[in-house]
């Protein structure tokens, strides 16, 4: 689902440098990511894994997870598309909870 038209913060992506060597961030990131829910992660079942290029790159924040977790679970699953940035550290577009919250499954 494409929520590049929603209102949204940018956010570091955590967890880089386990799934990505230095030499493959230009080529995994860049200005379009995907997000989608990870309820089975052994680690946190808020998890909300990041993609880039359709390889993961790693994850939200453990306490952004959380805050998104119930709208994200309500909508289904899904990936979705949002706006980033790149440079050695990895950044992605996350939208704001009020308007996850509102947005509707097309």
């Amino acid at each position: 689902m494409d929520s590049r038209e929603l209102p949204s913060s940018l956010f570091r992506i955590v967890g880089t440098a386990y799934w990505l060597r230095d030499d493959e961030r230009a080529r995994y990131g860049g200005q379009e990511y995907e997000f989608a829910r990870e309820p089975e992660n052994e680690n946190d079942e808020n998890a909300v894994a990041v993609y880039g290029q359709g390889r993961k790159v790693g994850h939200r924040s453990a306490a952004k997870a959380a805050a998104l977790a119930s709208d994200l679970d309500r909508l289904g699953p899904a990936s979705f598309v949002v706006p980033g940035d790149t440079s050695m550290k990895m950044w992605v577009n996350i939208p704001r909870v009020p308007g996850l919250g509102a947005f509707q499954r097309s």
